[in-house]
């Protein structure tokens, strides 16, 4: 079998005496790098923003400054008993109940599973309140 050799390939071939290397190299897909870079860049952002407002909540908590709710809201949400009692709750539940096991785990979700997700989502994201209402 003769060996052609392609003056402008990316592929390396290396023929020795008792095996043959074939090397391809990858393409670099930019839209990836890129989009995947903005976005842990922006994560990253968010991650520090948050950081920044739950320390200044606290610091504005122990310092007794609270004059508006603003500056009240990262706090509030640690301190609310109604986010310590679900929280306790869902601890609870992890430790105690177990999941049955599910009997195949590589089939794919219908129509009507991803629907009743996304629909299941749609409730959460609309219905998400950070501090719950008070009645006074």
């Amino acid at each position: 079998m003769a060996l052609v050799k392609v003056e402008t390939s990316r592929i390396k071939i290396d023929d020795n005496s008792d095996h043959v290397i074939i090397t391809i190299p990858s393409r670099k897909n930019w839209f990836l790098f890129l989009f995947l870079s903005f976005w842990l860049i922006g994560w990253v952002v968010g991650e520090v923003t948050v950081f920044g407002v739950i320390s200044a909540g606290i610091i504005a908590f122990i310092s007794g400054s609270i004059d508006n709710v603003s500056s009240g809201i990262p706090m509030g949400i640690f301190l609310s008993p109604n986010w310590l009692f679900w929280g306790l709750l869902i601890l609870v539940l992890m430790r105690t109940v177990k999941h049955p096991p599910v009997p195949d785990i590589n089939r794919s979700l219908t129509t009507r599973e991803l629907l009743l997700g996304f629909v299941c989502l749609a409730i959460f994201i609309l219905s998400f309140i950070p501090v719950p209402l008070r009645l006074a």
